[in-house]
């Protein structure tokens, strides 16, 4: 995963999703102005419409406010629950999800739903046992 460092400019960002906004990952700033809109939608909120409120209305509000947020496209929160043969072939050990060029990753743990542990990700095959690996030991490849 690339570092966040070019985001950091902006004040707050989201990445996108097939009809909307990803909240499984905010970037933002202490008191960004998007973030305060955003908020104060939220006094109608109804949690059988959470999609709504969660995707939908930022979607709405980066296009009336559209100098209060940065959308990234295919960088941010990916793969998106609509891709969601990527999405479950995070957890294959038989596939690899391309995730170099990309920020941030969104998985969904009802995909897989077992514990792992430091020493589980030392020989983990697939996209996850990667990632993991990178994240905690700052290397892809497998280790002794």
């Amino acid at each position: 995963m690339k570092p966040f460092h070019p985001l950091r400019r902006f004040d707050f960002v989201l990445g996108n999703e097939i009809a909307g906004l990803n909240n499984g990952l905010i970037l933002s700033k202490k008191d960004a102005p998007f973030l305060k809109v955003w908020w104060e939608n939220y006094k109608h909120f109804d949690d059988n419409k959470w999609n709504f409120h969660s995707v939908m209305e930022p979607f709405r509000l980066a296009f009336v406010h559209p100098n209060l947020i940065q959308m990234e496209f295919n960088t941010l929160s990916r793969p998106g629950w609509e891709d969601w043969w990527d999405m479950k072939a995070m957890w294959n050990e038989d596939h690899l999800y391309p995730w170099s060029h990309v920020y941030g990753v969104h998985f969904i743990y009802s995909y897989h739903g077992e514990e792992h542990n430091p020493e589980d990700i030392k020989h983990m095959r697939g996209t996850f046992g990667q990632m993991a690996r990178w994240v905690y030991y700052g290397q892809v490849e497998f280790l002794d």
